[in-house]
């Protein structure tokens, strides 16, 4: 990676897996000016993996359909865009380990938020279900 300032050559000095998120933080060092910086490193779910739809469609999964679909079913609390967010992130990382060749199904999907938002808020998945029902 080059520096953020100065454009040269970094090097990582310190590097860590984050589990719930299922990305890596990394801090940097440039080798020229010797300024300090981080990076947040995570797969590109858009590229590698696939939302199979009800008709059989494949599509790249869109984290701003997931992250919308959830903050529809919060509207009701105070802070739902930052659960909102928070709670993407958890239905991901329980998603990643059920990844299949060709992506996740919608099932997968809405059961697996479904499950998150039970946990989470009981109204919020009440709501959710309303919108997503099962397969």
């Amino acid at each position: 990676m080059v520096c953020i300032y100065c454009g040269q050559k970094t090097k990582i000095i310190n590097s860590r897996a984050q589990r719930r998120t299922h990305a890596t933080w990394r801090r940097h060092r440039c080798t020229a000016c010797n300024q300090l910086f981080t990076t947040q490193e995570q797969v590109d779910l858009a590229v590698s993996a696939s939302f199979i739809a009800k008709d059989g469609s494949i599509h790249p999964f869109n984290r701003q359909h997931l992250l919308q679909s959830l903050y529809d079913s919060l509207k009701h609390r105070p802070h739902a865009l930052t659960e909102a967010l928070d709670l993407t992130d958890t239905v991901i990382a329980k998603l990643l380990p059920q990844i299949k060749a060709a992506g996740w199904s919608r099932q997968a999907v809405v059961e697996t938020a479904q499950q998150v938002l039970a946990n989470f808020d009981k109204a919020a998945a009440t709501a959710y279900r309303a919108y997503h029902p099962g397969s």
